[in-house]
């Protein structure tokens, strides 16, 4: 068996599914035989066990769509190696653009005490905010199965973040906040059967903000406003589609525009929002 063809063809067979067969290719292979592709690529005896399990994981990813992510109940976010399946969002790329602006800005102003993730899923922007910034935060979600996952991770990180079971900002007092975060869901129900098969493995409490995606969104800027302190930033992923709904909505509370973040592929991704 010649490892560089049981390579060539498992990514011939992941490109029916995905735009990404080398990257996922390897990842499989890395994952299976417990070795980076290079040295497997020189490896004389392949082992026949590992490479039955290699066939029957790509396939299973063929057949039921499944996300890789789930597959192996890991994903990669802001370099840190984080613990997902499906009760939680799969933390993307795109993402890692709002917790870098969040650094960045504070790298020239005051840093707040605390700050607040709202519906934190797997903890990828709680954690990344808390382990690089060092400072403690507070994360939300209505989901208990979603913050047992969380609570893995912060607990790898060794992080300062305390969660809560909480409906968006219930639990939070009036003027009590300095910085909220926030990935909330933003796609319209009637476009999620539009996406692709893998994303609608992806719980739908995550990713449907009402019927036209901005509803929730706007339901938590209304709750930002009143919990911020004067000055207080509430900075949120969105989604072009709904950005100038979002920013009407905002400018409609009080809250002042401070930014639109772009990300990598030049799409407006989130908005920094001011009281």
């Amino acid at each position: 068996m010649n490892p560089r063809k049981i390579y060539s063809d498992i990514v011939k067979m992941l490109s029916s599914v995905t735009s990404q067969p080398e990257a996922e290719a390897r990842w499989f292979i890395e994952e299976v035989f417990g070795m980076p592709k290079e040295i497997f690529f020189i490896t004389e005896e392949i082992d026949t066990v590992k490479l039955k399990r290699l066939h029957l994981l790509v396939e299973r990813r063929i057949k039921e769509r499944i996300p890789i992510q789930y597959i192996f109940q890991k994903a990669y976010f802001m370099g840190l190696e984080l613990f997902v399946n499906p009760w939680v969002l799969i933390p993307r790329p795109e993402t890692e653009i709002l917790v870098s602006y969040v650094i960045k800005i504070y790298s020239h102003r005051e840093t707040p005490s605390f700050f607040v993730d709202v519906g934190t899923g797997s903890g990828a922007i709680a954690i990344s905010i808390s382990y690089f910034m060092k400072i403690p935060g507070i994360a939300t979600d209505a989901s208990r199965r979603a913050l047992t996952i969380a609570k893995t991770n912060i607990e790898k990180y060794k992080v300062s973040v305390e969660l809560l079971c909480a409906n968006l900002l219930d639990p939070f007092k009036e003027a009590s906040l300095d910085l909220i975060v926030s990935n909330p869901p933003y796609i319209g129900s009637n476009e999620f059967t539009t996406l692709h098969e893998e994303v609608q493995k992806e719980p739908t409490s995550s990713l449907i903000g009402g019927k036209d995606g901005h509803e929730i969104t706007v339901k938590l800027m209304e709750q930002a406003f009143i919990r911020l302190k004067k000055g207080g930033s509430l900075i949120i992923e969105t989604h072009r589609g709904i950005l100038e709904k979002v920013i009407a909505g905002a400018k409609d509370l009080g809250f002042r525009v401070r930014a639109v973040i772009k990300d990598y592929s030049g799409y407006e991704r989130a908005i920094h929002l001011e009281k």
